[in-house]
């Protein structure tokens, strides 16, 4: 599997979620989840960058 792993950038990073498995944005509000069926909310999102050679998600806040 290709799970990543999703970062909030905000000044600074931090890894919000791993195994993220499906993202969904809508109005800066990005909903993850991860294979466990776990669900993470990130609100003022203004940016999604997405790396899929290093699995990673970058959550741009603003």
């Amino acid at each position: 599997m290709c799970e990543g792993v999703a970062y909030v950038v905000d000044g600074g990073e931090r890894k919000v979620m791993e195994e993220v498995m499906s993202l969904q944005a809508r109005d800066g509000v990005v909903t993850l989840v991860n294979e466990d069926g776990e669900t993470k909310i990130v609100e003022g999102v203004r940016e999604i960058r997405v790396n899929l050679v290093t699995h990673e998600v970058r959550l741009l806040l603003g």
